[in-house]
């Protein structure tokens, strides 16, 4: 018997993005849209009004301190071609979840708790029975004990699997606090009519070629024709309530409060629309992984759902006519815009509290004139106005006086500034004197002073007590003595780098000491070592996220929570520094926009518990950041046809600074720069500087810098030998800064750091000193840029920045986690 993959997975939270650049470019896409559109048009309508047999999840009875370890991102138990033998051998006869509506003995499947083989782990919702888009049943879920097992997938009835909201553990879904029970799942919380999904079909060759740069394009292509359908209040309140109504055609009568229904043609477009959401929130599985081949998971969902207001927005208030005398100011149209979204914020109190800052949900004026020339594409303007007053018109543009009214325009008279002012004022509470516990019954009276008392300074702490309040880093924290390198150096094309043995002894340190608490990475850390980045299996968000949740409910001290953040950066950083050859572009943009998402996700967490320390997450945090930045700079490359004269041209710049300062001198560049870097750090920390003959192991005598000095410029020279090599065995590429930092980061583990009166010194001084090279090459690559070909200066300017900013964004990341690691120890 041959078990059906599982295909419908259930999602925590509502993945809203993050981008690092999060810019608009539309033009050079605008045109894929117009091209083939109803080509294959019967087939597009025939797979997506298909039933297919998938799966729903059943939760399981899991409690964080049981002995039963919970797989965070594995979704489903069965593969393929397991058999019922293999079936059989992995069920446990503990207490499962199961429906309790009547059916035949061989449609019932039952969920093993036990740990599943790492060829197919189970996970805290297990995949169970059914297409969602076909099913209309709630079930009546009851605890029980399984009979004998003779499990049969393929007749099991059709339904939807809901879990308590009440339900503690592993078993709990995660609610964002920002899209309050936001369904990210690619089922529907109602059967969507056929009408629906034909207009829905329509759109699917154009959803397939959508990516991060024309998203828009296609957004104006789903609202052109029937944005009159949906009002404004009930648009609104399903971008962010959609996937939680029991019945859409009551919607109405939720926002506004009246019983009136809505039309069939209104919610056939609600239907189309929240289609279109689901498509982007999990492309991955979305309708059987019908856009798993497509660029729409580089979608940010929040930038999706700001812009999908806007144009809403945009082709409501504004309509055309035919009087050219009739004009509307730009800056009045973006008010207008404003002006609305506040009051649809004020409005739904509710949606807004679940919003960690409301404002977000409007765009900027830069923003908005990007959307409304997408809209109106054909428009005239002019600018009008006396000299020195005027602003710019839309030609043959008037307001729709049924969204804009008197109020609306009058207020539009504001400036941006008044405006922002005037609904903070009618949507914040007066803020409330803080008093001690002995001020509370007595009056307070504000007089104005005679005159202000003059106060002595505070004294200063001490420097060698204190660290940055967001670092785990501090002067007591050092390299360790072995090599610390995070990944293994040789390079295999399409194969994502292998970890170091340094950091494969963290990691399953860490991994180890998770499992004691009911948190299972494997899943996650298999997936990263295979480049899986994309879909539910590997998921970054929801595997921190439900950790989080489960060692909160276990009331897990924080040193448990350290080594679940330490664990994720670790497993993540060989495919960090990874370069294209090992893992491709388009892998690297999941994986960013994987961590992305993560980053989002957790400092709404961070906003809305008091039960996480907010300082290790916003530490971890800004860390994920970090390596996003450094996995986009790896994939930066320069013209190939100026790679080799970029590549020389580097390295003039490096033999320059091994030259000596003056003539008859024996220091060069590189050994002044070196001493002057760690003298600065040693007076920045107060570390001293001591006799040549001095034994304080606080202190560093100047022979000890000189020395240092000597060996950095030997290693420099080193470095620019390895440069030379890459031409010499033709291993040239355009990605040459990426190449250069693979050189000096191997070289800084494994011949810099390793010296010992460099490894003597605390992490923030070495880190000072070494990032200071960075400047001075960029600064003898500035001198030269006049004398050099100008596409080769460019590029030669661009390569020596990209590196210096991939290397200090490494030696903090890196530096950290050490840091950490030694903590945790």
């Amino acid at each position: 018997m041959n078990i059906q993959p599982l295909k419908t997975t259930v999602y925590f939270n509502g993945l809203i993005g993050f981008n690092y650049n999060p810019e608009l470019h539309f033009d050079a896409h605008s045109r894929s849209f117009e091209e083939n559109q109803d080509v294959n048009s019967a087939c597009v309508e025939k797979e997506s009004t298909s039933t297919t047999e998938g799966n729903t999840p059943v939760a399981r009875s899991t409690h964080p301190n049981s002995d039963n370890l919970v797989d965070i991102c594995a979704l489903g138990l069965l593969s393929p071609s397991t058999s019922a033998q293999d079936i059989s051998e992995n069920l446990s006869p503990q207490a499962i979840i199961r429906n309790s509506n009547p059916r035949s003995s061989d449609s019932e499947v039952y969920t093993a708790l036990n740990d599943s083989p790492a060829s197919s782990p189970n996970f805290v919702f297990h995949n169970h029975l059914s297409n969602p888009l076909h099913s209309n049943k709630s079930p009546d879920l009851t605890v029980s004990h399984p009979p004998p097992i003779n499990p049969t997938l393929p007749s099991a009835p059709r339904y939807p699997q809901k879990i308590p909201k009440s339900q503690k553990g592993a078993a709990r879904f995660y609610t964002s606090p920002r899209l309050e029970n936001l369904s990210t799942s690619s089922s529907i919380q109602w059967e969507v009519s056929e009408d629906a999904q034909r207009g829905f079909a329509k759109l699917i060759p154009s959803l397939k070629a959508v990516s991060k740069d024309n998203f828009c394009v296609f957004l104006i292509k789903v609202l052109k024709q029937n944005h009159h359908h949906v009002p404004l209040d009930v648009f609104y309140h399903m971008l962010h309530s959609h996937g939680t109504m029991k019945d859409i055609r009551t919607l109405y009568g939720q926002v506004t409060g009246m019983s009136q229904p809505l039309s069939d043609e209104t919610v056939k477009t609600i239907e189309v629309y929240h289609l279109v959401l689901e498509s982007f929130k999990v492309p991955q599985t979305f309708q059987n992984g019908l856009l798993q081949n497509s660029m729409v998971s580089t979608v940010n969902f929040h930038e999706l759902i700001r812009s999908f207001l806007a144009m809403k927005i945009l082709y409501g208030c504004i309509k055309k006519v035919p009087d050219a005398s009739q004009t509307l100011a730009r800056i009045s149209i973006y008010k207008v815009y404003y002006i609305l979204c506040q009051r649809l914020i004020e409005k739904y109190p509710a949606i807004s509290s679940a919003i960690c800052i409301p404002e977000s949900t409007i765009l900027g004026q830069s923003k908005m004139g990007i959307l409304f020339n997408l809209v109106y594409p054909d428009l005239v303007c002019k600018r009008l106005g006396k000299r020195g007053q005027s602003k710019t018109h839309y030609i043959g543009l008037a307001w729709n006086k049924t969204i804009v009214d008197d109020d609306t325009i009058g207020l539009s008279n504001l400036d941006i500034t008044d405006l922002r002012r005037h609904f903070n004022s009618t949507s914040q509470p007066p803020k409330r004197q803080r008093l001690s516990r002995t001020q509370n019954s007595k009056t307070i009276h504000y007089e104005p002073s005679q005159a202000t008392p003059k106060h002595s300074p505070l004294p200063m702490p001490l420097p060698d007590s204190t660290k940055p309040l967001y670092s785990f880093v501090d002067l007591s924290c050092k390299y360790p003595q072995s090599d610390c390198s995070p990944r293994a150096w040789t390079r295999t094309p399409n194969s994502v780098p292998e970890h170091s043995e340094w950091a494969k002894s963290i990691l399953e340190s860490s991994v180890q000491v998770l499992k004691g608490h009911g948190v299972n990475l494997d899943p996650v850390v298999a997936n990263t070592r295979a480049g899986i980045f994309s879909g539910e299996d590997s998921c970054i968000s929801n595997t921190v996220l439900q950790s989080i949740h489960i060692l909160s409910d276990a009331s897990s001290s924080k040193e448990i929570f350290l080594h679940l953040y330490l664990a994720i950066m670790v497993s993540l950083l060989p495919a960090i520094l990874a370069s294209d050859t090992e893992i491709s572009a388009v892998s690297k943009s999941q994986l960013r926009a994987a961590i992305y998402d993560c980053v989002t996700n957790l400092e709404k967490e961070d906003a809305t518990r008091s039960d996480v320390d907010k300082v290790s997450i916003c530490i971890f945090t800004k860390l994920l950041r970090k390596m996003a930045h450094i996995n986009e700079m790896s994939s930066i490359s320069v013209k190939q046809c100026s790679a080799l004269s970029v590549l020389k041209e580097m390295v003039n710049d490096t033999i320059s600074q091994t030259n000596t300062v003056c003539a008859g001198g024996d220091l060069s560049v590189f050994e002044e720069m070196f001493i002057e870097g760690v003298i600065k750090a040693l007076n920045a920390y107060d570390y001293g500087i001591a006799d040549d003959n001095a034994a304080d192991s606080r202190r560093v005598s100047f022979a000890t810098m000189r020395d240092m000095g000597k060996y950095f410029t030997e290693v420099s020279l080193m470095v620019i030998r390895n440069m030379l090599q890459i031409a010499d065995r033709g291993e040239l590429s355009s990605d040459l800064p990426y190449q250069i930092f693979h050189i000096v980061v191997k070289h800084w583990h494994v011949d810099t750091r390793l010296y010992r009166e460099i490894s003597r010194l605390p992490i923030p001084i070495i880190i000072f000193s070494m990032t200071h090279h960075t400047h001075v090459l960029q600064n003898a690559s500035f001198v030269e840029f006049a004398k050099r070909d100008s596409d080769v200066s460019q590029e030669t300017f661009k390569s020596w920045w990209v590196y210096s900013s991939m290397y200090q964004e490494y030696m903090s990341v890196i530096s950290e986690i050490i840091s950490l690691s030694r903590i945790l120890a």
